[in-house]
């Protein structure tokens, strides 16, 4: 028998005092609280829960506890039907469900009622931790409000778990050298595996003046798309440079934040165009002239920077940007996070 039901002994009424009334009395108080150990390692099954009320044996289960106890380790499950609350399923070892009833209907209850939380550590079951204890980290509140709910918020942060201003991606060196490329719009193509930064809030590009001065920034943008494709998952996110930028010669000047939330499963197109109405252009690195060691240009690859003719900060899709003019000409000089 699966169920295995476990009952203090019965009244004796050999040489006793009691009363037939007394003795029936008596077994239902033997009946009130049995431990039921459930046994399943033959398979599934599903079993119901005697009448809440009187039975065939003219026994009344009212005020009646029934505990149920899986003691088998098996991935066999033991569903427990007929109370008002609904089924309770017993799935793992030592899984225990209480059921109480009130004279009329059953009602699952006790914190150890329902499914119980099963603890894994590393994904590998812990048998033997019967408490789970939330603890707060730095920016973490953790509260209980009512009914067994656990509620966690967080404050501050940008997601990723990175700080403010670092490297997304390690950039080569710069150059002082004018790109000249009015009219033209300067690409980055940062592939997902080369993000070593990121935060949900976004992040900041730079570029660097020369000494021809007079650059004008048309439009500009960051977009993303899976690692090797052409369709954006996020769409180019517009940014601007703050005002009186460009201004001073050879000078980095860093963007405002543009809002487009950055992780390290994506590609990101950086796309600045610069107005045509331009008297010069940013400074910019040569991966030829760039040393590995000084510098990230031996990581990169052909057509991960370069730049287009036109405006190209609002393209439907990155198809263009697969094949840059100026392969290796790194207009962007660096893209911290925000």
């Amino acid at each position: 028998m699966p169920t295995t039901p476990y009952l203090p002994p019965p009244p004796t009424s050999l040489g006793s005092a009691l009363s037939p009334t007394d003795y029936q009395w008596m077994l239902i108080v033997q009946g009130l609280i049995p431990l039921y150990e459930v046994d399943t390692s033959k398979g599934s099954y599903t079993e119901a829960l005697p009448p809440a009320g009187v039975g065939s044996s003219g026994q009344t289960g009212q005020c009646k506890e029934i505990i149920y106890l899986k003691t088998s380790a098996d991935a066999n499950t033991d569903t427990i039907t007929g109370a008002i609350t609904g089924p309770v399923v017993l799935a793992t070892q030592w899984q225990v469900a209480r059921f109480k009833s009130d004279g009329t209907n059953w009602y699952a209850v006790g914190a150890a009622a329902g499914s119980a939380v099963e603890i894994e550590i590393g994904g590998v079951p812990n048998s033997l931790q019967t408490i789970l204890n939330f603890i707060a980290g730095s920016g973490v509140t953790i509260t209980n409000p009512s009914g067994g709910e656990v509620e966690i918020s967080a404050t501050g942060g940008g997601g990723g778990g990175f700080p403010t201003g670092a490297n997304v991606a390690l950039l080569p060196l710069y150059a002082h050298v004018s790109a000249g490329l009015d009219g033209y719009t300067i690409v980055l193509h940062i592939p997902a595996s080369y993000v070593m930064a990121f935060r949900a809030s976004g992040c900041k590009v730079g570029i660097v003046t020369t000494a021809t001065l007079g650059l004008v920034v048309n439009a500009a943008s960051v977009g993303a798309t899976l690692p090797d494709s052409t369709v954006w998952s996020t769409a180019p996110t517009a940014f601007t440079w703050p005002a009186g930028s460009f201004l001073s010669a050879l000078t980095l000047y860093l963007s405002n934040t543009c809002a487009i939330a950055m992780d390290a499963s994506h590609d990101y197109y950086i796309a600045v165009y610069f107005d045509p109405t331009s008297s010069g252009g940013n400074a910019y690195a040569t991966e030829d002239t760039i040393t590995p060691v000084t510098a990230a240009a031996g990581l990169y690859s052909a057509n991960l920077a370069g730049y287009l003719s036109g405006d190209h900060s609002n393209d439907a899709d990155a198809t263009a940007f697969q094949s840059l003019a100026g392969n290796s000409i790194f207009c962007v000089q660096q893209v911290l996070t925000a």
